[in-house]
C-alpha cells in the first residue's frame, strides 16, 4: 500500500512539472480574435488621358464578419499638407458610390473629418455576418508629385488606418498613351516601414502596372507603390490654382479693417456724447433733481455696488433709516452693521429708493431692525432691480439716449459671437482657415471694445455729468488754504462768497455723492472737527468720533455692505525613389467596422 502512495505522489509531481512549461507556453502565444477581417483588397486606378493628373478608382473590399456588424467604414484622405499659408494638395474626391458585386447599391453616409472623406457603409437597422463584398468607386485628381527630373505617382493602396488584418492587397494601374511607367517600387508595413513584402510588374508597353503583397498584412499595415514617369508627363497646377485657395482662406485677416471703420462710424453716430461746455469748473451742489445713485450711474453708465451703498447712506441722512455700527462685543458675533427703519412712508421716494427699503425691511414698520449679515444671499434680487430702475429713470428722464445695457448689448453681443466663432474655427479647422479665424477674433474684440463705449448721453445728460464732475472737483481737490473749518462750523469758504458754508449740513448733504464718486475720504478730511455731537442717522463709537472716523468706518462699510447686499447663492510625405516608405503616398487612409 505504501508503494502505491509513493507512485501516486510521484505521478502528481511529474504532471505538475509538465503543466508549468505548458502553461508558460500558452501564456506566451495568446490567440487574437478579430470581429472582422479583410480577405482581399483589390484596387484599379484608371488614369485619364488629360493634361492634369486625374483618375477613376475602383476598390473591391472582400470582408468576412465573425460577429454581427452593420458594415464598414472607409476613410479616404482628401487633403494633404495644407497649412495656414500652405496651398497643400486637394485630391478632389468626387462621384462616390458603393455597390455589391451585382451592382446593387449599398446604403452609406458620407462626411468630412480631419481632411478625410469618411464613408460609413451599411444599414443601421440591419446586421451582416459572414462574407460580404463592397465595391467603392470614386474619382480623384492631383495625385502626382513633380520633381526636377521626373514626375511621380506615389499611392497608399489600403492605408495604415485599418484595425484589422488583410489576407492580400493588390493594385492595378492603367495608364494612357504617352505616360508609360519607367520604374516602380513598392513598400509594405506600418507607417514609415521600408519593408518590401510585395511584387511589382509592368507590361511591355508600360501602360499597365500591377502591385501585390506577398504575405498577409497585419492591422495598421499598408501596401504603397511609386511609379516614375518622364518629367513633363503631367501638367503641373498653375500658381493661381495652387495659391488662390491660400488667399481665400486668409483674406479674412483684412476683416477687422472694415469692421473697425463701420464700428467707429456707428459710435460717432450713436455712441459719442454731444458737445457740452467742455470745461469742468467747481460746483457746490449736485445736479438738480438727481439722487446719489443716479449721479453715480450718469457718470459711468453702470450702476454698481457703490450706487447701492450711496443710496443707503443718503436715505439714512435724510431720516428714513438709522445705521447702527455695533459695539466691539457685538462684533465678536460678526454683526457689524444693523439697519433700523425710522420712516415707513415711502411715497416721496424714487423707485430705486423705495425698492431698497422694501428689500431691507419685511414688515415695513417703524423700529424694525435688520442685520447686514442676514441680507447675504437674499438682497441680490433687490440690488438687481435697483440697478435696472436707475438706468430706466435716467433714460426716461432724458439723460441717456438709450438704456446703456441695450446700447452695449447690440454691438457687444455681435462682437462676442464673432470672437467665439473665430476661436471655434481656429480649433475645428486645424488653423487651415487661419486668416478668417484671426480676422473674426480681432473683429469680435474690436466690437467688444467699441460696444462698451456705445452708451450715449443726451445734451441734458452731458450738462448734468459736467456738473457732477465739477462737484467731485470741489469735494476732492479744493485747495486746503481755502477751507478754514478749524475756526468753527460757521466759517465761510474764504475768497468765494458764492461758496457754501462748511457746516454739518453741507458735509452730510454731499457725503452720499462723495461715496458714489469715490472721494468720501478726501471730502471728510476737510471736515475732521466739524461734529460737536453724534449724528442722529449713525450710531457708533462716539468716544473717538469725528468726520474722519465716520468716513473710515463708512469706507470699510461700503465694501462690506456692497459684498453682502449683492451676494447670491452659488449653484453647484516623401518620394518613392528617394527614401520612401509605407504610408508616405497619397490615398490609402483606413477603415473599420461598425
Amino acid at each position: 500500500m505504501r508503494r502505491v502512495y509513493k507512485r501516486l505522489i510521484a505521478s502528481v509531481i511529474a504532471l505538475g512539472a509538465l503543466a508549468v512549461p505548458l502553461a508558460s507556453a500558452h501564456a506566451q502565444t495568446p490567440t487574437s480574435f478579430e470581429p472582422y477581417n479583410v480577405e482581399r483588397f483589390n484596387v484599379v486606378y484608371e488614369v485619364e488621358d488629360t493634361p492634369q493628373a486625374q483618375a477613376d478608382v475602383t476598390e473591391r473590399i472582400d470582408v468576412r464578419f465573425s460577429v454581427q456588424r452593420h458594415g464598414i467604414f472607409r476613410v479616404l484622405p482628401d487633403v494633404y499638407d495644407r497649412g495656414p499659408f500652405k496651398p497643400g494638395v486637394d485630391l478632389n474626391i468626387e462621384d462616390v458610390s458603393v455597390t455589391n458585386l451585382q451592382g446593387r447599391l449599398h446604403p452609406f453616409d458620407m462626411y468630412g473629418e480631419n481632411d478625410n472623406l469618411v464613408l460609413k457603409i451599411g444599414d443601421p437597422n440591419a446586421y451582416v455576418i459572414g462574407a460580404h463584398t463592397y465595391v467603392v468607386k470614386y474619382s480623384m485628381s492631383n495625385f502626382v508629385r513633380f520633381y526636377e527630373n521626373h514626375d511621380e505617382m506615389f499611392m497608399d493602396v489600403n492605408g495604415t488606418g485599418w484595425d484589422t488584418s488583410f489576407g492580400s492587397v493588390n493594385a492595378k494601374i492603367l495608364l494612357p498613351t504617352g505616360r508609360e511607367a519607367k520604374e516602380v517600387v513598392c513598400y509594405t508595413g506600418e507607417s514609415g516601414s521600408q519593408d518590401r513584402d510585395c511584387t511589382t510588374q509592368v507590361s511591355k508597353d508600360g501602360k499597365t502596372v500591377s502591385v501585390a503583397t506577398t504575405s498577409p498584412l497585419a492591422a495598421y499595415s499598408n501596401l504603397s507603390f511609386a511609379i516614375k514617369f518622364d518629367s513633363g508627363s503631367f501638367a503641373q497646377p498653375s500658381a493661381f490654382s495652387q495659391w488662390s485657395g491660400v488667399v481665400l482662406r486668409n483674406i479674412g485677416i483684412l476683416l477687422p479693417l472694415g469692421i473697425g471703420v463701420l464700428a467707429y462710424r456707428k459710435w460717432r453716430r450713436s455712441g459719442k456724447d454731444p458737445a457740452g461746455r467742455g470745461v469742468i469748473v467747481p460746483e457746490y451742489d449736485p445736479p438738480a433733481g438727481l439722487t446719489p445713485g443716479e449721479v453715480g450711474t450718469l457718470i459711468d453708465f453702470s450702476p454698481d455696488n457703490t450706487e447701492l451703498t450711496g443710496t443707503l447712506i443718503d436715505l439714512a441722512i435724510r431720516g428714513w433709516i438709522r445705521i447702527n455700527d455695533l459695539t466691539e462685543s457685538e462684533r465678536k458675533k460678526k454683526r457689524d452693521y444693523e439697519f433700523e427703519l425710522l420712516n415707513a412712508d415711502f411715497t416721496k421716494l424714487k423707485p430705486h429708493e423705495e425698492s431698497l427699503l422694501e428689500g431691507l425691511f419685511e414688515k415695513e414698520v417703524v423700529g424694525e431692525k435688520v442685520a447686514l449679515k442676514d441680507l447675504k444671499n437674499k438682497f441680490y434680487t433687490t440690488a438687481g432691480e435697483m440697478k435696472k430702475q436707475l438706468t430706466a429713470a435716467l433714460t426716461s428722464g432724458g439723460y441717456f439716449s438709450k438704456k446703456p445695457a441695450h446700447a452695449r448689448g447690440e454691438t457687444m453681443t455681435l462682437g462676442g459671437l464673432l470672437a467665439v466663432v473665430g476661436f471655434i474655427s481656429l480649433v475645428a479647422t486645424e488653423a487651415n482657415w487661419f486668416g478668417w479665424s484671426i480676422g473674426l477674433i480681432i473683429s469680435g474684440i474690436i466690437l467688444l471694445i467699441i460696444g462698451w463705449y456705445m452708451p450715449q448721453r443726451t445734451h441734458k445728460g452731458v450738462i448734468a455729468t459736467e456738473a457732477a464732475l465739477g462737484l467731485k472737483l470741489f469735494m476732492e481737490v479744493a485747495e486746503a488754504e481755502r477751507i478754514k473749518i478749524l475756526q468753527g462750523p460757521d466759517s465761510e469758504y474764504l475768497g468765494d462768497k458764492k461758496a457754501p458754508k462748511f457746516t454739518v449740513h453741507l458735509y452730510e448733504k454731499l457725503l452720499p455723492f462723495a461715496i458714489v464718486m469715490g472721494v468720501e475720504k478726501a471730502w471728510s478730511e476737510k471736515f475732521k472737527d466739524i461734529y460737536k455731537e453724534p449724528p442722529t442717522w449713525y450710531n457708533g463709537n462716539w468716544s473717538t468720533f469725528n468726520a474722519i472716523y465716520l468716513a473710515d468706518r463708512l469706507s470699510n462699510g461700503v465694501g462690506q455692505m456692497s459684498t453682502v447686499m449683492t451676494s447670491s447663492p452659488t449653484s453647484s510625405s516623401g518620394s518613392g525613389f528617394s527614401g520612401g516608405s509605407s504610408g508616405g503616398g497619397f490615398g490609402g487612409g483606413g477603415g473599420g467596422s461598425w
